[in-house]
């Protein structure tokens, strides 16, 4: 199975993977994809290597909003290793660290982000987040 999660699992539905690659095909043949595609990297790299006051991290400190951080144990692309120091970053937060999924959580686990998700935003409503 293609992807980024745990091999012990298969992480996307054929039918997920399908529709997947059939979007690439068709966004391959756009003129604009490629240099979309150029400038979301460049910008995520100048995020990532921005000095102290515009980076990522000290104004991750401004977000007051109730914010629910999930991770893949099994994530390739960004190591689980630093959940803790996202989900400590954002003043109103909580983690929830998912065992044997990968970095696209939402697609490998749609239902445990789904509940968690609504739990949050009750949680919230209620005041109780």
């Amino acid at each position: 199975m293609v992807g980024l999660g745990s091999p012990n699992r298969p992480l996307l539905p054929p039918q997920r993977i399908a529709a997947a690659e059939a979007e690439f095909t068709e966004r391959r043949h756009m003129p604009w994809a490629r240099v979309a595609l150029g400038r979301s990297t460049l910008g995520l790299i100048r995020a990532w290597l921005a000095r102290r006051q515009a980076s990522l991290w000290n104004l991750a400190g401004r977000i007051g909003t109730p914010t629910l951080v999930i991770w893949g144990t099994d994530d390739k692309l960004v190591s689980v290793r630093k959940a803790a120091r996202t989900a400590a970053a954002l003043p109103n937060s909580r983690l929830l660290v998912l065992p044997q999924c990968g970095h696209v959580a939402q697609m490998e686990c749609p239902e445990l982000v789904a509940r968690a998700t609504l739990g949050m935003l009750d949680a919230a409503a209620a005041d109780q987040w």
